[in-house]
């Protein structure tokens, strides 16, 4: 990933990988990312850990047109694997999609804003994987409370990844009530 010039454009891979091994270690803040006092993580994983106020100007850099290059690769990471046979198995999958609340504080985080529960926050559209909870899609939407027209524009990635499994491309989309309107049971039948 290119960053330009911009003030977290050192070293991306470095701090990818400190944020990809936070995660994997249950990681959920940037402050979970950071190096140990004794330097042990660093002698774990290989390689320096970056400072969480070094994560946090790499992860202000990015903009809008690096997160779809991000989704792409894990669009093509999930097919991989799937092809590979760590996917769900031969047959139909279903995905569950639905939006969830990740709250935020910060008054200027771009994106954040009050949802129908009244928190400040980003209101991501999820699909998962039926019985799996594997999370395959992601994508940021308005805090709405009914987020129909974020389905209009997920929905055709859903289907990108169930096809992706190659000759076991039968896959379905499954959403509570907040999904239901006119807009989508007129256009899922389009898309099949």
């Amino acid at each position: 990933m290119h960053l330009g010039d911009g003030p977290g454009h050192a070293n991306v891979g470095l701090k990818a990988m400190t944020l990809i091994y936070s995660a994997l270690a249950g990681g959920d803040c940037i402050e979970d990312g950071g190096p140990d006092a004794g330097g042990r993580h660093g002698r774990v994983l290989g390689h320096g850990v970056r400072a969480p106020s070094t994560l946090g100007t790499f992860l202000r850099s990015f903009t809008w047109g690096h997160v779809a290059q991000l989704d792409r690769v894990l669009d093509e990471s999930i097919r991989r694997s799937w092809q590979a046979g760590a996917g769900p198995g031969v047959g139909p999958v279903t995905l569950d999609v639905d939006s969830t609340i990740c709250e935020t504080y910060g008054l200027k985080k771009q994106g954040a804003r009050f949802g129908y529960t009244s928190r400040r926050g980003y209101h991501p559209l999820l699909a998962t994987v039926a019985g799996t909870e594997e999370v395959v899609v992601c994508a940021c939407g308005a805090a709405t409370p009914i987020p129909v027209g974020g389905w209009l524009a997920f929905s055709p990635r859903c289907s990108t990844v169930c096809a992706g499994r190659g000759d076991r491309a039968d896959g379905a989309e499954e959403a509570d009530s907040g999904f239901y309107s006119s807009k989508v049971t007129e256009t899922a039948p389009k898309r099949g």
